[in-house]
């Protein structure tokens, strides 16, 4: 089995044996430079790479699974927005270049992955109802509801009609509020020039920062909300890279705004982060392990 990771700066490749064991893995930077064609073609040349060091072409392999970066639809095709690779299909792509033949391709988004090795052996093991939050540059959520799978577009969720704008120039959404890319556009424009998980760094000392973090967390209750009243899910997982940065700091009063936001009784459930996997360059992901031991999952 053969798992692709494409990142933001860089592609990565793991080889794996029929029991999920790790038997070779590879690299490759794409600097910032790269236009998607070069990024793509990158890719498979990692792949390439994978095929030889361990002597298979892609076609003998049982399966190849791909993650994304961004969202993708429901037949592996990227939704537009996604740094130039809107309307893609990832599956015919890997079919075409790297002449897989039979071999099972599967496509998912970071996000998604990541929510299936939540499900399979992580923070979500053994619940049917929950919500999955990514937190990024952008947001992406992945929702079960009494053992269906779903992929909400919680984003987009409208908390202020004339609010601000997000990266799809729609108006007052959650991304509006939440997601990294336009978060960190509100900070400069308070002169606060950092990253958005710095923003928390700077609250003790700097009241814009502060006004910013406080604010953050409300919206994010106030989207959460939402989607508990609509999905009353048992348990909440924040994933993401800035998910992960900021969780220690914004989960306390989260869950507390968030219950705030509810009715009483309303919801018991819990937030609670996703469960990260070995650190370093070649160390394979919980998402990516998932994809290529447990194929894709049962998104509706």
């Amino acid at each position: 089995m053969l798992v692709l990771e494409l990142r933001p700066d860089s592609a990565l490749g793991h080889a794996l044996d029929d029991a999920g064991n790790l038997v070779y893995a590879r690299s490759r930077a794409l600097p910032d430079a790269f236009t998607p064609v070069q990024r793509w073609l990158g890719l498979i040349e990692l792949a390439r790479d994978l095929c030889a060091g361990i002597s298979l072409e892609p076609a003998q392999l049982s399966r190849i699974a791909l993650i994304f970066p961004g969202a993708l639809d429901h037949v592996g095709r990227v939704k537009a927005g996604a740094d130039g690779f809107g309307g893609y299909d990832l599956r015919r792509g890997l079919r075409e270049h790297l002449q897989a033949g039979e071999a099972e391709l599967v496509v998912a988004s970071a996000s998604v992955a990541d929510a299936w090795a939540q499900h399979h052996a992580g923070a979500l093991r053994g619940w049917d109802d929950w919500l999955y939050l990514s937190i990024d540059e952008r947001l992406e959520s992945v929702a079960c509801a009494r053992g269906i799978w779903l992929t909400p577009d919680l984003g987009g969720l409208v908390l202020e009609r004339d609010g601000a704008m997000d990266s799809a120039a729609r108006q007052g959404t959650l991304s509006a509020y939440c997601a990294g890319q336009s978060f960190s556009e509100r900070a400069r424009s308070y002169s606060l020039n950092v990253e958005a998980a710095q923003i928390w760094a700077l609250a003790e000392t700097n009241f814009a920062a502060q006004s910013l973090a406080q604010d953050y967390v409300s919206r994010l209750a106030q989207g959460l909300a939402s989607a508990v009243s609509a999905l009353s899910p048992g348990r909440i997982c924040i994933g993401g890279n800035l998910g992960r940065a900021i969780f220690a700091q914004i989960h306390a009063e989260l869950a507390s705004e968030l219950r705030d936001y509810l009715q009483s009784g309303i919801w018991n459930g819990d937030i609670v982060l996703s469960a990260p996997g070995d650190e370093g360059a070649e160390s394979i992901s919980p998402g990516a392990l998932a994809l290529a031991t447990l194929g894709a999952p049962p998104l509706h």
